[in-house]
């Protein structure tokens, strides 16, 4: 390999040390970038330099002087060698966001996964032919696969709330933690029987049939060997080599390709739920980073179960209590409901023997009785002896809702009905009356309503996680960029160092309009709306010209308004935050054939004022319409922008009360609707 101070002046790699103070610092400058360089020369694309954080992405790998094919060989199949062929041939730069591949980092043949945002630019000799290839990528995994992992628990989250199979629900949650996973990695979740001495598989949607079936019911105990010990021990059980771990039994597993295990019980409120266990298919021990995913599943997992838990105990009660109705015309002594008939003059004429248990009295002392006497307190009797004058009026039925004391079982809530008895000529001549116990429904409810309000507070948690992954990235960045602005400053300018800092700070604009982006995401998720005031639109509609002058100047659009309403009571900032995503969206995306045409208009329809953007622009399929307002959905990727304008919007919108619509036709143009609730409607 040449040395740097041997590479000619039109290469861009002898600028890197050759000689002078500003070669110096643009040597310094590649080596301590916050992005991964690296220089590759002719035909064969020969590792001329690499930086250490570039070195670093390809696993410390012995690189310079080789052939990218000979150096990477994974990345060969994958297509990157193609590029570098087409952007050596053709001479023109090539760039991708997020692109997928697979790295060798440890030299033993497992691939792990990366994510990269990258540009492969051409650089030329004297003679304007192309010399080689300069590399600049960002590793954005992280970023990429912790919005994954937040985007598949969201996904969990939302089928628990559709009512969706317990296995089902699990299923994804598996299949998300196995493919977020670096390691070739089986998930499996078991749930303990009532009894607490058996767990039972409930979900392995990858592990291999055979061995499925050896483990569809397991004993809980030291008996079992490592299988069920993390439900027994209440703890995390790791098996680091199946193969020689004394604590693993089952001599199989190795043979169906599994070498590590490692399980993890699921608790609520000490309670062991079940387990949530990983088969690895080589030897492993879990790092610090895979223990705060298998937390935040174990989250994820508990309140699952916990909902269908009670989702079961709600079911369960409710077919109970559609059971006791099939059964009312079957008056027996052993029914749990309570089976009474008043006579007229409001004394029992019959109670059936869960009535009679319930007062503590024997038939004999209660029949014929009144309200009063068999210890009814005063308010109560009183409201039943007007329910009875009403029916002998109306003969229709009565029905409520009541707590009173159970003899045994203490203060209980109970539905009743209470139904005329008509004789040969119509006329009422006693009512009936059933009385059913729905404290253990009530109950049911109320866990389910507990369960709901822990899936909000996940979901808080989501968006936390997010405000503060993103406000952790602020300061690292801005260091960077004042570490590069120091650089520069101090070197001397030249048409290559001139593109290269072109694409550094495209690089460190695109990673501060992200961060931006996900901390206004942050913001619109967790702050309280602004107390409302009387805005004028065409104030902040020339707030938002003055924003998007370049913009303007570029397209020359034709801006026309015609607001019926001129003033909206509304947050000035989200109000302006709406009209600045909708005007700004029009001219990005209008037509390359025409001169763009923006409406804007204002009007009253029933309780919202409408605000209206209409443009003439490329418009969007039908197909993609419900895509729009997704977070992160862009639809014309030859426009800068990051997706979560339109997210925002949406958002901003309906924390309001109110909505947005949306009605386009490709090529020609979108119509844009936002409702926005009268204050006073």
């Amino acid at each position: 390999m040449k040395n740097p101070t041997e590479l000619n002046k039109n290469d861009p790699s002898s600028s890197l040390s050759d000689g002078g103070e500003a070669r110096k610092l643009q040597y310094s400058l590649f080596m301590q970038a916050p992005a991964c360089i690296a220089l590759l020369k002719g035909p064969r694309h020969v590792f001329e330099f690499a930086n250490p954080l570039y070195l670093q992405l390809v696993g410390n790998r012995d690189i310079l002087g080789k052939t990218v094919e000979e150096a990477l060989p994974e990345v060969k199949e994958q297509g990157f060698v193609a590029l570098l062929d087409n952007v050596y041939q053709t001479g023109l730069p090539f760039t991708a966001n997020e692109r997928y591949l697979k790295l060798d980092r440890s030299g033993t043949g497992q691939l792990e996964e990366a994510y990269l945002n990258f540009v492969y630019q051409p650089y030329f000799d004297q003679a304007g032919k192309v010399e080689g290839i300069f590399v600049h990528a960002v590793d954005v995994t992280e970023q990429v696969k912790t919005r994954k992992v937040i985007e598949g628990h969201n996904k969990v989250l939302e089928m628990i709330t559709t009512s969706a199979p317990l296995a089902d629900a699990l299923e994804l949650l598996l299949r998300n933690i196995e493919k977020q996973s670096n390691q070739e990695v089986m998930g499996a979740v078991f749930l303990l029987d009532e009894e607490g001495t058996h767990a039972r598989l409930a979900a392995a949607p990858s592990l291999p049939q055979e061995y499925v079936a050896r483990i569809e019911e397991i004993a809980i105990g030291e008996e079992g060997g490592a299988l069920g010990m993390a439900a027994y021990a209440r703890k995390e059980i790791v098996i680091a080599d199946i193969a020689t771990d004394p604590l693993w039994k089952d001599s199989q597993a190795v043979h169906h390709g599994l070498r590590a295990y490692w399980s993890t019980p699921i608790l609520s409120k000490n309670r062991v739920l079940g387990t949530l266990d990983l088969y690895y298919r080589m030897p492993y021990t879990p790092t610090e980073a895979d223990k705060k995913g298998m937390e935040f599943a174990i989250r994820t997992a508990t309140l699952i179960i916990e909902r269908k838990h009670a989702e079961g105990a709600l079911r369960t009660a409710s077919n109970e209590s559609e059971k006791r109705k099939r059964l009312y015309e079957t008056i027996t002594s052993n029914t749990p409901d309570l089976i009474y008939v008043f006579d007229l003059d409001y004394s029992f004429a019959y109670a059936n023997e869960a009535l009679l248990q319930m007062w503590g009295r024997t038939w004999y002392d209660s029949i014929g009785k009144r309200l009063l006497e068999v210890g009814y307190e005063p308010w109560h009797a009183e409201m039943h002896e007007r329910e009875i004058d009403r029916i002998v009026v109306t003969k229709q039925p009565v029905r409520g809702t009541v707590s009173f004391p159970h003899a045994t079982l203490g203060k209980r809530i109970y539905d009743y009905i209470l139904v005329p008895v008509l004789n040969e000529q119509g006329t009422v001549e006693a009512v009936a009356g059933t009385t059913r116990d729905i404290t253990d429904i009530k109950r049911a409810e109320e866990s389910l309503a507990e369960k709901n309000k822990e899936l909000l507070r996940i979901n808080n948690d989501l968006d936390n996680f997010i405000y503060t992954a993103s406000h952790d990235l602020k300061s690292p960045i801005s260091n960077l960029e004042g570490l590069y602005n120091e650089l520069v400053s101090e070197m001397e300018d030249n048409d290559t160092l001139a593109q290269l800092k072109e694409m550094i700070e495209e690089s460190f604009e695109r990673f501060k309009n992200t961060i931006k982006d996900l901390t206004e995401i942050s913001k619109v998720q967790k702050e309280k709306e602004d107390d409302p005031e009387a805005v004028h639109l065409e104030e902040i509609l020339e707030d938002v010209k003055a924003s998007t002058y370049h913009q303007i100047v570029k397209y020359q659009p034709v801006i026309v308004t015609h607001f019926t309403v001129p003033i909206i009571e509304f947050s000035r900032k989200n109000l302006r935050s709406i009209l600045y995503n909708l005007f700004s969206n029009a001219l990005k995306y209008s037509s390359p054939t025409r001169k763009p045409r923006i409406e804007i208009a204002t009007y009253s329809q029933e309780d919202f004022v409408v605000i209206c953007v209409k443009d003439d622009g490329m418009g969007i399929a039908s197909t993609g319409l419900h895509k729009i307002f997704q977070m992160f959905q862009r639809l014309h990727t030859h426009v800068e922008g990051t997706g979560v304008g339109l997210y925002i919007v949406k958002k901003i919108v309906e924390n309001a009360g109110g909505r947005i619509e949306v009605e386009s036709e490709l090529d020609k143009g979108s119509t844009f609707k936002v409702f926005i609730p009268h204050v006073n409607g």
